[in-house]
């Protein structure tokens, strides 16, 4: 997460903040995020300074890295995407260029605009250099910058598709691919000059790599603190003392920091220390360490507080057990001199008393398992468990007049209690917790119990938590971590244990190599848990809900309609049969009312629907239908061989359907028709059709397999249909979009293979289509919704697309760049408002408004009014649009009804404006009069 001053690396893990230091030290913050945040961003002066973070929907912030963090504003999205702007700072739904985007104030987290946002229906990239200076990659132009904090946006040229955006020490580098697919990148300088770069440029890893580790401090490791846990022993300064290699530091608690080391502190230059505890009432702060080589020489050691040394107590030749019984005194297995096997009915201990002085017993016998705890009055104390029974636990004491036994009895312990004392192990380290009372741990398929027997043998066992994981102990210490992510901790030998809120484990108890717990805390799950008691890092605070914008879903419009008077006016709409027909007898569907081209027994007849050009399906709605007709014999270049095409005008009545002239088709064969046409089991081609300006133009669409070429045939009414070729003489690609307008059809395809993302917007002359604009595209899919609408007053077509969507609505932004119709010049984007209603009020009649005319079926459906309150749905709607920024009216409007169009009048306003809405409903079409509903 970048650098703190003096080198301190930034990290987060399960939302607690971090500095690490290259020297070991390691600082935490005094609260915890609820979890681990999806960005974290460092805020620049202009900015307010501090840094941000999100969780889920929320952002908090924080003046320093590690100061409190505070819940600044609640997002309408989870984990929005972190962008720091020019003068406030967006939150993006994703890392989707057309993502819904908010913009807040960093230091209050007020909600603002987007301000100096670029203006684009979708923005990819984006990095801002200063308060003054940005750069974007945008969707219809491409890379822009600012020198001017948002006031203008001006547009870089680069011959890549641009992607990536790298900003350092105020440097701005562009990368994308070039229409080669090989990565280029740009150096854009300030001045507006564009320079190719060689190669890529470096990033720089702001990580510093690790100091290396001095002799001296080379035995604790890079992180001090985890050999502290581990092997170390706090003192009143709150630093601990480690012994490992001959070497004897200090560990500063507060941060890991090795902050003292002392060189050939005792004899035993590769060995391993752990401390015992060797208080007593005279000296209750006295420790020491047994050290050990490995496979060799054991040492016991006590801390010499005056000299900060070690003063060797005892050695022994080999490897040795040592356990300290919490009291001053200490427990070795096997004799004090000499080998340490013995015969099997003997069991030698060296014991030391809390004088320091050694002597050596015997336990004979057959005891089995026993436990020997050194008493602070001299005497020796043994535990034997029991041996599948409980009643054959017992304690002996020796050293006194007598040797004393007793049986061990628990009062009232619960079967599940008693299961684990008669089948768990009793583990070595039992203590003199209390004068003559010992405390110990049983464990039992990593169930983990503690128990106090006194010397009189009475017992009680302590709290037995059942989901506490698998508990690490130590001494009175212990700590448990659920799988539900539930704690618990002890520091009284298990007798109780106190919950705790502990964050998300960093890895699973079996990746885990080591585990430890101590006096100073416990190593597990990936974490250091420093200390015993209440947790200094806070639980996560409760997040406010800062006021959000009202949700404004899409509504669907209400029209009060007029039935025309007299059935006349409708027109029967028969079933239309699809494909090849081979029986001249069986070939008789009527498209829209107008029956199917006639044809001798001779001949075989093909037909194909067509549905709307980014509308509905075309074999469940179709609005178009191709005919071609021929001999039933292979060659149809003798003559003969004919086609017409019909289409449906989809804001017509009675009279919408138009047809060309039958003319001589294309086609060489029968064969060749029916792959053209794509008539067979499973289709080859899809057709579909464009709805011309008027009644009387349209334009069939054939797109093929695979969707790499697609067939366009121009279609008017009483002549022949006209294929378009383009002048290059190259296949099309997948027709996006058309648009019809004065006297010319305008078709936007993506760009073929091999050149740099755009929509390629052809203006078809004569049958001949030439490239009219060329519109760089970055982001997005260049398919998704892209439609071309045409001006009422001036010569202008537009791309209109859907872009970023609103945070506070459940639409996208719709958007259009203006394109001229002559030169093929381009405008800029412009904001057209919500893609779909949200306000009923805004859906009205047009009355000479000016705008954009679109042909769109964004409106998914209407709510039909008529007289005597009888209400209907209009389903499948497909409508033409005129749209201006201020305002958007309905010109025409179609689409189908369930039920039969209702009888009845409904009163019209004198100045309401009047919508025409086709409607298909019981097998009649029928033109309908309709105004904006007024409850």
């Amino acid at each position: 997460m970048g650098l703190e001053a003096w080198g301190g690396v930034r990290a987060i893990a399960a939302g607690v903040r971090i500095t690490s230091f290259p020297n070991g030290a390691v600082e935490s913050a005094p609260d915890r995020l609820p979890r681990s945040p999806s960005s974290a961003r460092s805020l620049p002066d202009r900015l307010g300074g501090g840094f941000l973070f999100v969780v889920g929907a929320t952002v908090w912030r924080a003046d320093t890295w590690l100061g409190p963090a505070s819940p600044l504003y609640v997002a309408a999205f989870n984990d929005p995407e972190l962008i720091l702007g020019l003068d406030r700072v967006y939150l993006r739904a994703s890392s989707t260029p057309n993502a819904a985007t908010q913009a807040i104030d960093p230091r209050t987290g007020q909600r603002l605009d987007l301000g100096p946002w670029p203006t684009s229906p979708s923005v990819g990239a984006y990095a801002a250099v200063d308060g003054w200076r940005a750069i974007a990659i945008v969707d219809l132009i491409g890379t822009v910058v600012t020198r001017d904090a948002g006031a203008s946006w001006q547009k870089v040229s680069l011959a890549i598709d641009p992607r990536d955006l790298i900003v350092s020490q105020g440097a701005t580098v562009v990368g994308g691919m070039d229409a080669n697919r090989h990565a280029a990148w740009f150096d854009v300088r300030d001045d507006g000059r564009v320079t190719r770069l060689v190669t890529a440029p470096s990033t720089v890893n702001d990580r510093p790599s690790p100091l290396p580790l001095s002799s001296e401090a080379r035995p604790f490791g890079r992180r001090p603190w985890i050999a502290a846990i581990e092997d170390g022993w706090p003192l009143a300064d709150h630093t601990a003392v480690i012994a490992r290699d001959g070497e004897l530091a200090r560990v500063r608690l507060s941060d890991g920091l090795l902050i003292d080391i002392a060189t050939d502190a005792y004899a035993l230059k590769s060995s391993r220390c752990h401390p015992l505890s060797l208080a007593t009432g005279a000296d209750p702060g006295a420790f020491g360490f047994v050290c050990g080589e490995r496979h060799g020489r054991t040492m016991v050691f006590a801390y010499d507080p005056a000299r900060a040394a070690l003063v060797a107590l005892q050695r022994f030749d080999g490897p040795r057990v040592v356990t300290a019984a919490a009291n001053g005194t200490l427990c070795v297995r096997g004799p004090c001199t000499g080998d340490v096997r013995e015969p099997s009915t003997r069991h030698a201990y060296c014991v030391m008393d809390r004088s320091r002085r050694w002597r050596e017993f015997l336990v004979r016998g057959d005891v089995d398992g026993e436990r020997v705890v050194p008493l602070a009055d001299g005497r020796v104390a043994l535990l034997s468990p029991p041996h599948g029974d409980l009643a054959t636990a017992h304690v002996t004491v020796l050293g006194g007049p007598a040797v004393l036994t007793r049986p061990i009895s628990f009062d009232a312990a619960p079967p599940e209690i008693a299961r684990i004392l008669v089948d768990g192990v009793w583990l070595d380290g039992f203590e003199e917790r209390r004068d003559g009372v010992l405390g110990g741990w049983v464990e039992a398929g990593g169930t983990i119990l503690g128990i106090e027997v006194d010397l009189s043998g009475k017992a009680r066992h302590g709290t037995f938590i059942r989901d506490a994981g698998s508990p690490m102990v130590s001494g009175r210490y212990g700590l448990g971590w659920s799988a539900a992510r539930r704690g618990y901790e002890t520091t009284d030998g298990g007798m109780s244990w106190a919950p705790l809120e502990l964050p998300e484990p960093l890895a699973a108890d079996r990746t885990t190599q080591e585990r430890a717990c101590g006096p100073l805390g416990c190593m597990t799950k990936g974490w250091l848990r420093v200390g015993w008691g209440p947790s200094p890092t806070a639980a996560p605070s409760t997040p406010t809900q800062p006021s959000r914008p009202p949700f404004r879903s899409s509504v669907i419009p209400h029209f009060d309609c007029v039935a025309p008077p007299a059935a006349s006016s409708s027109v029967h709409v028969s079933p239309i049969r699809e494909g090849g027909i081979d029986d001249a007898a069986a070939y008789a569907p009527t498209f829209f009312g107008v029956a199917a081209p006639g044809h001798h027994a001779g001949e075989i007849a093909l037909s194909v629907p067509g549905g709307e050009l980014g509308g509905r399906n075309g074999r469940l709605n179709p609005i178009a239908r191709l005919y071609a007709v021929g001999p039933k014999s292979e060659d149809w270049t003798q003559g003969g061989s004919r086609w017409v095409a019909r289409w449906l005008w989809p804001f017509a009545g009675d009279a919408g359907v138009r047809s060309t002239l039958s003319s001589v088709s294309p086609f060489t064969s029968l064969d060749a028709a029916r792959r053209a046409l794509g008539v067979g089991a499973v289709p080859s081609v899809g057709w579909t059709a464009a709805v011309g300006d008027d009644a009387s133009h349209a334009l069939l669409l054939a797109r093929h397999a695979g969707g790499s070429e697609t067939s366009i045939v121009e279609l008017e009414a009483d002549r022949p249909p006209a294929p378009v070729l383009r002048a290059d003489g190259e296949p099309f690609g997948p027709v996006d979009a058309a648009v019809r307008m004065g006297g010319h059809w305008y078709v936007a395809t993506p760009q073929s293979v091999g050149e740099l993302p755009a929509t390629i917007v052809w203006i078809v002359d004569g049958a001949i289509a030439r490239e009219l604009a060329r519109v760089p595209r970055a982001f997005v899919d260049i398919h998704s919704t892209l439609r071309l609408a045409r001006h009422t007053s001036d010569r202008m077509i537009a791309l209109v697309v859907e872009g970023q969507v609103r945070a506070d609505r459940a639409t996208t932004e719709r958007w259009v760049l203006a394109i001229d119709a002559d030169t093929g010049a381009l405008g800029s984007p412009e904001l057209l408002g919500p893609s779909v209603p949200t306000d009923s009020a805004s859906i009205a009649g047009c009355t000479g408004e000016t705008g954009w005319v679109l042909d769109t079926p964004s409106i998914t459906m209407a709510t039909l009014v008529f007289g005597g309150g009888v209400e209907t749905t209009l389903s499948g709607t497909y409508a033409r649009l005129r749209l201006s920024p201020d305002r958007i009216c309905i010109e025409r409007l179609s689409g189908a009804l369930d039920v039969q169009v209702p009888a009845g009048q409904k009163t019209h306003d004198a100045d309401a404006a009047i919508v025409p809405v086709s409607v298909t409903a019981s097998g009649r079409r029928t033109i309908l009069r309709c105004s904006r509903h007024v409850p």
